[in-house]
């Protein structure tokens, strides 16, 4: 008896026990072509991206909404490709909210992802609008995104709020140790000054979880 109830709290414990992962990436994606982190220069369409599909059934699905667009562009930054909003209209809005989630596929959350800074400064004044050829990425400090999570009928969930990451390395937002169950994570940058930029790589998907 000892033993069962052992298991059974370790399995209460860890809701990620015994489920499949899947880690998305964004290399190599068939008919999209990656473009340079350039936020000044428009994104072509075969650079953006709006769903991929799951090897467990279903898709994850993109979106900057702020932006008005139903995509993300894929970028090549800090020798990764990862993905920024963009606008209607193809320009990079490194500022804005990214809309990630599962579609058709029950049973599937998103548990994690990676967040790279992508930080702005042009030459040594980083409040000056030097030409493109001083064009330089990264911030002297860490940067800072909001993020909330939503349920499978679009209520929010209390486990919402800001996120420091490192101006020096990617760093994963982790979702695992929580078990609630939800589809759907809108993030954005620049919560405190407006000036962080950042782009999302490496996001960790996990089947058979319960109660959608």
């Amino acid at each position: 008896m000892r033993i069962l109830m052992l298991v059974l709290a370790l399995l209460l414990a860890a809701p990620s026990f015994g489920q499949t992962l899947e880690t998305i990436t964004f290399e190599g994606i068939s008919g999209r072509t990656p473009i340079a982190y350039k936020p000044d220069d428009p994104v072509p369409k075969t650079a953006r991206l709006k769903t991929i599909a799951l090897q467990g059934g279903g898709v994850l699905r993109f979106r900057s909404l702020q932006g008005g667009c139903k995509c993300v562009a894929l970028v090549t930054h800090q020798g990764t490709t990862s993905i920024v909003a963009v606008s209607r209209k193809g320009k990079i809005q490194a500022l804005r909210q990214v809309d990630v989630w599962v579609r058709k596929s029950p049973g599937t959350r998103i548990d994690s992802l990676v967040l790279i800074n992508a930080g702005t400064r042009r030459g040594d004044d980083p409040s000056t609008t030097a030409v493109e050829t001083d064009f330089v990425l990264g911030y002297d400090g860490p940067g800072r995104v909001g993020y909330r999570l939503l349920d499978f009928d679009d209520s929010v969930w209390p486990f919402s709020g800001e996120f420091l990451w490192s101006a020096l390395a990617a760093t994963p937002l982790d979702f695992t140790p929580t078990p609630l169950d939800f589809e759907r994570l809108q993030i954005r940058s620049g919560v405190d000054t407006g000036e962080d930029h950042v782009t999302y790589d490496n996001i960790v998907v996990s089947y058979g979880h319960s109660g959608e």
